[in-house]
């Protein structure tokens, strides 16, 4: 009797667990909802497969043979209790390649239950998209794959509506005015290069995820904007929803064609008062929003060389000259050997001289433009050689807090403005002298040419920890308690550190001899980062920050994404010096007399 009992349960349980269908324990009762709507999505599933033109499908049939097969809603397992995880991630849905098979588990269940009858026709399309991602598993699709069909497959079907809530907002958005920044974001370096304008514009870039990323009718924030989908029965319109806690304002938005990024003017968005923004479609009645960011708008102190207002901020440019090594012919032309690059910085709005050719019309021994775009003799005309905008940032030394005040002993009106705050605001007498002009070569010298050291901007010397370790300050500093730390935070954003660098030596031809050339060029410590290295034992390794502070810090030059860090790649060895190791003859306009501990020259604005 026993016998019998037991193999009468093995056997219930044995068809309970095959069949996994309504029956199985209390599931049928407690998940109702979330059992209609897999079914609901099955059998909507089955003609659309029948009928699918997707490539995937059309010239694999046995693809489609497996979804038909597999995606049958009595072809379903469904244990609603069981749980498993792929990756350490918890599945709602999992796959069997032998026999070809689709499991629904727990998460799933729980996850559709409180899903109420208003709400299954959304549903159901979430989970035809999750059927669809397992199911192409068994066809070998990776995540990604997988994903993107699943995708591909409802947009095809013109049932997908407009994702909401799947487009993230970048931290790196700005709202700029009169180039400066208008909300607390450490915008300066971005808003000091942005059009001039009178009005707060807003700068945003987004992050659309895979359901826009990945549908092959929209793929950006523009087209999610823009295109009208199947169902949509007007075109589509965002606007940017602002809301206080208590009034909600939409704002028009210029969106940037087939990209992720838009702008808004945001002048009537109150200062001193935190707004909550999205990203809104409004005009089909879809209602579909992007992700919510917060932006707090700030009052602008003047800029008239009184207390308040952020420094203005100057960006220098680095552009590229060759030298060219080689020897004159019988007739007096130059025949070019050799060449080695060197870098020369400017100011934004000082755009330097050209260079003309040795002797008028004789070929040049030093080129500063792009000979092959631009051939023959060099013009105002011309773009600098290799240009690179806001190579670093500087502080403007137009701004009249960087004259000086002759009834203070020749002191900078900003360090006088900073010690009177000083003296008032915390009762400390002290002297400062915090910014330098930095001066460099701005064009190379030749025979009818002098070389030219030129103001570029102001830097900050840099501060020291109670250790002697040199730092710049960024906002968290800003924050502390540090009375003058807090008292820079009211004139300028986070800090970073400026290096000079020289380049390994070349020789060139000079005639019947060779002469050895040396280069050097500015960095900063987000340029170095990921691309610094030490030397230890023969061996390249990537740099710490203590590193910098004891060991000698290399770098290849240019820069690259995709390169390796530690191999040349055909790029120049930089080695980074403090200014009285440099080999270089015209340094005159470093600031020599700062000794930093890891040779840092001054602190700039952070890019």
């Amino acid at each position: 009797m026993k016998t019998l009992l037991m193999m009468t349960l093995i056997a219930l349980s044995t068809a309970l667990f095959a069949k996994g269908g309504d029956d199985a324990g209390n599931g049928g009762f407690a998940y109702k909802q979330s059992i209609k709507i897999l079914k609901m999505a099955s059998e909507e599933l089955e003609d659309k497969i029948a009928h699918s033109t997707l490539q995937d499908l059309s010239d694999y049939p046995e693809r489609r043979e497996i979804l038909q097969r597999t995606l049958k809603y009595d072809n379903l397992r469904q244990l609603y209790f069981w749980v498993r995880y792929r990756d350490g991630k918890k599945l709602a849905m999992d796959y069997q390649v032998k026999p070809a098979r689709v499991t629904i588990l727990a998460p799933y269940y729980q996850a559709f239950a409180g899903k109420t009858d208003t709400e299954l026709e959304d549903a159901s399309l979430e989970v035809q998209k999750r059927l669809l991602h397992e199911a192409s598993h068994i066809w070998g699709y990776n995540e990604a794959a997988a994903e993107k069909f699943s995708i591909a497959f409802l947009a095809e079907q013109a049932d997908l509506p407009r994702p909401t809530k799947t487009i993230a907002i970048k931290p790196d958005f700005c709202s700029c005015r009169m180039g400066r920044p208008d909300i607390v974001n450490g915008c300066d370096s971005f808003c000091a290069v942005q059009p001039y304008s009178m009005a707060a514009i807003l700068y945003v870039n987004t992050a659309p995820e895979a359901d826009v990323a990945l549908n092959p009718k929209l793929g950006n924030l523009y087209n999610w904007c823009t295109t009208q989908l199947d169902h949509d029965e007007v075109a589509p319109q965002c606007v940017l929803n602002a809301w206080d806690g208590k009034n909600s304002i939409n704002i028009p938005v210029t969106l940037k064609t087939n990209s992720n990024s838009f702008s808004a003017n945001i002048s009537q968005l109150s200062t001193e008062r935190t707004w909550v923004l999205k990203l809104v479609e409004n005009k089909t009645g879809s209602n579909a929003q992007t992700k919510e960011f917060q932006i707090r708008r700030k009052e602008l102190m003047p800029e008239d060389g009184g207390v308040g207002g952020a420094l203005k901020i100057a960006p220098a440019n680095q552009y590229t000259c060759l030298i060219y090594g080689g020897k004159t012919d019988a007739m007096g032309e130059i025949i070019r050997t050799t060449y080695v690059r060197k870098y020369y910085y400017y100011p934004n709005n000082e755009t330097p001289a050209p260079v003309p050719a040795v002797g008028g019309a004789r070929q040049s021994q030093i080129v500063c433009h792009d000979e092959q775009l631009y051939p023959g003799a060099d013009s105002y005309l011309y773009e600098r050689l290799e240009l690179q905008p806001a190579h670093f940032l500087a502080w403007d030394k137009a701004d009249l807090r960087f004259t000086y005040d002759v009834g203070n002993s020749g002191k900078l009106r900003i360090n006088k403005i900073l010690e009177d705050r000083l003296l008032s605001e915390f009762g400390i007498n002290t002297t400062l002298s915090l910014f330098n002009l930095l001066n460099y070569s701005n064009r190379p010298s030749s025979l009818s040419t002098n070389p030219s050291n030129v103001p570029v901007g102001y830097v900050m010397v840099p501060f020291s920890t109670v250790t002697g370790t040199t730092f710049c300050p960024t906002a968290t500093d800003f924050q502390g308690n540090q009375p003058l730390m807090s008292l820079l935070g009211d004139y300028m954003n986070s800090t970073e550190a400026l290096y000079i660098a020289e380049k390994e030596p070349e020789t060139i031809q000079d005639g019947t001899v060779y002469k050895t050339v040396y280069g050097t060029m500015f960095i900063t410590d987000s340029d170095l980062q990921g691309i610094a290295f030490t030397i230890e034992n023969g061996v390249k390794k990537l740099v710490t920050r203590a590193d910098y502070h004891s060991k000698r810090v290399y770098y290849y030059w240019p820069k690259h994404p995709t390169l390796d860090p530690l191999t040349a790649n055909n790029r120049k060895l930089f080695v980074v010096k403090a200014p009285n190791e440099l080999n270089e003859n015209s340094m005159s306009g470093l600031p020599t007399s700062i000794q930093t501990s890891d040779k840092r020259i001054g602190c700039v604005p952070r890019k």
